[in-house]
């Protein structure tokens, strides 16, 4: 058995020997540089096409997996404008996937894991198949790059290995440069290695590099001495090309890889910058150089130490181990720097610099999290963290870190697409009143209510005592347990007072959209039953109580010394009216209900508080219809609760200042924004009382908010508005986004433009609301799973990516959102046969949404079920090439559906906005653009440009609508 031998030389006395269990490997590194000028040459585009091995050879010694993972290691390092595509070929020559862009990239990482070894192999074909492509996608101005994958043990086709040889070398002729990748330890050595020869690229031998790269890790780690806090390493590899990357530590102990060293440039994919040398002893070893500056724990600000040298590999006859920094040793370094930051933190309180000490205890808490897995023995952590970090300014930060470090780790990877995140958070059983109640105790003149546009500012105490005031009045009406109150309102203070006041009483608030008018509010109030209804005169141009007197025409002849009698909304017995004093004589004023109820006794209030059941439900959200009549989901007090508790817990220090400029009855809103403070002492702040996107900036500005949470739309209003310069918007460390998915370069665009620390956005449904994931558990140490994912699900929630009979798929194939747990709804009100379709027996929730989970949880949105198109029996999801589009130029947003086909059952279509410079853009310019980007089949036969899209009011596309106008139009063209 062949071993390598790593050593430190010469400034190093530590010896790392680790074993390789196959043949000798050389790796190189290809970082090339302008021979005339010898400056760095600019980095060209890729295009790349990966053709792999899935024959039967590749099933023996798990080769098959090992190549698959090498792709992926390739696709987690290509830049966003680099160009992929996939070949696995067997005797019939199959392209999976072509021209992926890195908008469409993501749906790859899914295909590859779910490809399975069969048939025999043509590698000729496959290698002929990977050239055409570049045949058929041209990309001025791109290197054509194959790296082909196998073992070479496969049947190779018509072609002898000469023949073989002779094609490969006219590809690279033509420009292609061919890299091969031998598999396992029995590969074909002769015929990789030709190919990389005659493709003038480079040949790789992938088991060895994986243990290489792992042992060179372990040799840099010993090269720290025991604990650096910051280190400099600078590699120089071949060509005289040098790497630099700042480390903290811990991103050593933790098993950086070479990958990471030199993620900017593809072609060190599996490599090291070693080469060849002659030891003393005439042992010919690979070398690489390194230098290393870094500060010893008692000296962090002082000069750095220097420590240069050579870890030299070279093969030996014996085995032996991997020496490790101790974890604990580890523990204690991170933890003392942790407790160092505490006075910073202390001083930043004392100075009222809130904004600075808020990011500076993140970054505690980060640094803590990074060692949390490396303790076996919790108590030591916890203790040792007590230790250091005493002040009671931040005291909280040991029990924050405590609960996520018993909550969110796990060294264990998924094997199939099923995530429970455990969690030491505990349950409160509760009401949102009783939660909402003991804050207000802690914190009474704390200001948590903000109404720019009404100019009104809420203490805890203030608010309370308003909600108590309308609670005792509803009692006195005759509302009792489990009684329906229809809220017909905007963004006020009134309709915040109602929430607690409905959970205080054990009603269940039923949250209507202000811009609905006659049908629909008839439709909201009947489908429940609703007993009760608050309202404003008027909303922007909406007349309200116009609208509403029209329904019930009753009204004008009603006393509210007596129950309302209507026609049409027969169960509907008070109306209450905010503002000023109506004439209308069956009308109670609100602000007449409060002050009734500031003289009331309050004994029999707060007796009926006690008795509400916190499992009993508290709101109906009506879903927001896009793919049709809206349904009433029905949530409890436990559910939401909890829900906003686990949220604190996972995002409470962003969130001390929190814009909400989305509507309230959206669940969103309420969950992740306005109820806040029934757990917390915050402050919420409410910029107008519809979504404006001036006010939203002024808000921010004026209230020095640090956070924003919103649908996209609300987002783009902000970045594309004329008058952005003139607010400042820097106090902005957190925009969490929700209601549709949204691409990572959208999420980039506003941490650097609006600007904001960070953005993620999570992923939920009003059946579970609102919050069912957030890309924020990915944190600043993976930006690309948390501006790329929609996250992983919040604690105590299950989640699973389930086939068509609920069974959990394999880690990154592509299923269907199942989610079970507390805060699903309970059901659709009056819908028994609806909510069979959506809650399964066991208590899952189909979610209908498509979706991949990778191997920590984390959930990769795929597209709708529902709006997936079936053309000629292929299954096309619009997500696909919606992102496609809008990578031209002249796109700002596009849309994609169907519409009825007599011949292929649907036909694709196409609604784009432009961008407003963009008017020369024509619908051939598109088609033409998506020709060598998508299968024919995928480019939309009708386009359509437009200054807008149908909606709902939360911001969601109603697609259904899009395809009801497009048949229209279509009809109305052919008369």
């Amino acid at each position: 058995m062949a071993s390598i031998n790593i050593r430190c030389i010469p400034d190093n006395s530590y010896a790392i020997i680790g074993v390789v269990n196959n043949k000798r490997a050389r790796f190189e590194i290809e970082t090339k540089k302008n021979e005339e000028n010898a400056e760095a040459t600019k980095r060209n585009p890729i295009n790349l096409v990966l053709v792999l091995d899935r024959s039967g050879s590749m099933e023996s010694n798990n080769k098959l997996e090992f190549a698959k993972k090498a792709v992926i290691s390739v696709l987690d390092l290509l830049h966003d404008d680099d160009v992929v595509h996939l070949v696995a070929y067997d005797d019939s020559v199959w392209n999976v996937f072509e021209n992926a862009r890195a908008s469409t990239r993501q749906v790859l990482y899914s295909v590859v894991n779910g490809i399975k070894t069969g048939g025999s192999t043509f590698l000729s074909g496959g290698i002929e198949a990977g050239a055409k492509l570049f045949e058929k996608y041209v990309h001025p101005g791109y290197s054509k790059r194959m790296f082909v994958l196998s073992d070479g043990l496969a049947n190779v086709g018509l072609q002898t290995k000469d023949e073989i040889m002779k094609a490969v070398t006219k590809y690279n002729e033509n420009g292609i440069i061919i890299d091969s990748f031998g598999v396992g330890e029995d590969f074909d050595e002769a015929m990789m290695k030709g190919i990389a020869e005659a493709g003038r690229g480079q040949f790789f031998f992938l088991e060895s590099a994986e243990v290489i790269v792992t042992l060179i890790t372990k040799a840099l780690q010993s090269v720290f001495d025991v604990c650096g806090t910051k280190a400099q390493l600078i590699i120089r590899g071949r060509n005289d090309a040098i790497v630099t990357k700042i480390w903290g530590h811990e991103n050593i102990a933790l098993g950086a890889n070479l990958g990471d060293l030199h993620a900017d440039n593809l072609r060190a994919i599996l490599c090291d910058f070693t080469a060849s040398a002659t030891v003393p002893d005439g042992t010919e070893v690979e070398v690489l150089d390194y230098q290393l500056k870094y500060n010893r724990p008692d000296d962090v600000e002082g000069e750095p130490l220097i420590v240069s040298g050579q870890l030299s590999l070279t093969f030996v006859n014996d085995e032996s181990f991997i020496q490790e920094i101790h974890p604990k040793v580890k523990i204690l370094h991170t933890v003392q720097v942790a407790g160092e930051m505490d006075d910073r933190i202390a001083q930043l309180i004392d100075s009222n610099k809130r904004d600075d000490a808020i990011a500076l205890i993140t970054e505690q808490i980060n640094l803590l999290r990074q060692v949390e897995h490396l303790d076996d023995e919790r108590d030591m952590f916890i203790s040792t963290t007590k230790r250091f970090i005493t002040r009671p300014q931040i005291t909280w930060i040991i029990f924050q870190f405590k609960k996520r470090y018993n909550s969110t780790t796990s060294s264990t990877k998924l094997t199939s697409s099923y995530f429970h995140h455990v969690s030491s958070l505990p349950f409160v059983y509760k009401t949102l009143s009783q939660s909402f109640d003991e804050t207000a105790a802690k914190y009474p003149d704390h200001e948590c209510y903000i109404f720019k546009s009404e100019q009104k500012r809420y203490t805890f105490k203030l608010l309370k005592d308003e909600v108590d005031s309308l609670a005792a009045s509803l009692m006195e009406l005759g509302f009792e347990k489990g009684d329906r109150f229809a809220v017909w309102l905007p963004n006020t203070s009134e309709n915040v007072a109602m929430s607690f006041a409905a959970s205080k009483l054990g009603l269940i608030k039923v949250n209507i959209n202000p811009a609905y008018v006659g049908r629909e509010l008839e439709y909201c109030i009947n489908k429940v039953g609703c007993k009760g209804l608050l309202l404003s005169p008027t909303v922007k141009i909406i007349e309200s109580l116009s609208i509403f007197r029209r329904l019930v025409p009753e009204l004008d002849q009603h006393s509210i010394s007596r129950e309302l009698s209507s026609k049409l909304l027969p169960t509907l017995k008070h109306v209450i009216l905010t503002g000023k004093q109506s004439s209308i004589s069956g009308l109670h004023s609100y602000n007449n209900l409060i002050e009734q109820g500031k003289k009331l006794s309050h004994t029999e209030l707060n007796e009926r508080q006690a008795s509400i059941n916190p499992d009993s439900p508290v709101a109906i959200y009506y879903t927001s219809g896009t793919t049709g009549q809206p349904k009433a989901a029905t949530l409890t007090n436990f559910g939401i609760l909890n829900l906003v508790h686990a949220q604190w817990e996972h995002l409470g220090p962003y969130f001390t200042r929190l814009c909400v400029p989305i509507p309230f009855f959206h669940i969103f809103a309420e969950v992740v924004g306005v109820l806040n403070t029934a757990v917390a002492k915050c402050q919420i702040i409410v910029p107008a009382i519809l979504p404006d996107t001036v006010s939203t900036m002024k808000a921010i500005h004026e209230e020095k908010c640090t956070a924003l949470i919103g649908a996209p739309i609300i987002f783009r209003d902000i970045l594309t508005h004329p008058d952005k310069k003139k607010y400042n918007l820097s106090s902005l460390v957190y925009s969490a986004l929700g209601a549709s998915p949204m691409h990572c370069d959208f999420l980039r665009q506003l941490e650097n433009e609006i600007p904001v620390t960070r953005a993620a956005q999570g992923y939920g449904m009003t059946e579970n609301a609102a919050l069912l994931t957030s890309g924020m558990w990915a944190g600043d140490e993976d930006p690309k799973r948390r501006l790329g994912s929609l996250g992983r699900c919040m604690q105590r929630l299950e989640i699973k990516v389930a086939d068509r009979e609920g069974n959990a798929v394999p880690i990154g194939q592509q299923g269907e959102i199942w989610a079970r747990g507390y805060p699903i709804m309970i059901g659709y009100y009056g819908d028994p046969e609806k909510t069979k379709e959506a809650l399964t027996s066991s208590g899952w929730l189909r979610t209908g949404d498509q979706a991949t989970m990778d191997e920590d949880g984390y959930l990769y949105f795929v597209g709708r079920q529902k709006e997936m198109i079936i053309r000629g029996g292929i299954n096309i999801y619009p997500i696909e090439i919606e992102n496609t589009i809008i990578e031209h130029p002249s796109v700002a947003e596009a849309q994609v559906f169907s519409i009825p086909d007599e011949r292929h059952g649907e036909e694709v279509c196409a609604w784009i906005k432009l961008k407003p410079d963009a008017s020369s853009c024509q619908i051939e310019d598109i088609k033409k653009f998506l020709a060598d980007k998508l299968a024919f089949f995928k480019i939309p036969k009708y386009i359509r440009f437009v200054d807008k899209f149908i909606m709902t009011p939360t911001g969601k596309v109603q697609k259904f609508k899009l395809s009801e106008s497009m048949v229209n139009e279509l009809k109305e063209a052919k008369k």
